[in-house]
C-alpha cells in the first residue's frame, strides 16, 4: 500500500512541471527547499526509487556524465 504525503506529493508535482527537463536527485532537493518546506535527501532518493519502481517515473543515465535523471 502506498502513502501519499506532503514530500511525494511536491516531488510529483515538481516533475509534472518540468516534464521533459530531466532532473537530477540532487537538483530535485534543491528545488524542493524552501522557508516553508523542507524534504530531506534521503527522503527523495527513497521515493524516486519508489516512483521508478511504481513506473510513474522515469531514471536514465545522462549521456557524458556519471549523474542520474529523473523525469
Amino acid at each position: 500500500m502506498a502513502y501519499n504525503t506532503r514530500q511525494k506529493d511536491a516531488l510529483v508535482e515538481l516533475l509534472e512541471t518540468s516534464r521533459g527537463c530531466g532532473l537530477s536527485a540532487v537538483e530535485i532537493h534543491r528545488r524542493l527547499q524552501t522557508p516553508e518546506f523542507s524534504v530531506g535527501r534521503t527522503t527523495v532518493y527513497r521515493l524516486l526509487d519508489a516512483l521508478v519502481a511504481e513506473g510513474r517515473v522515469r531514471r536514465y543515465d545522462e549521456q557524458g556524465s556519471r549523474e542520474r535523471k529523473y523525469e
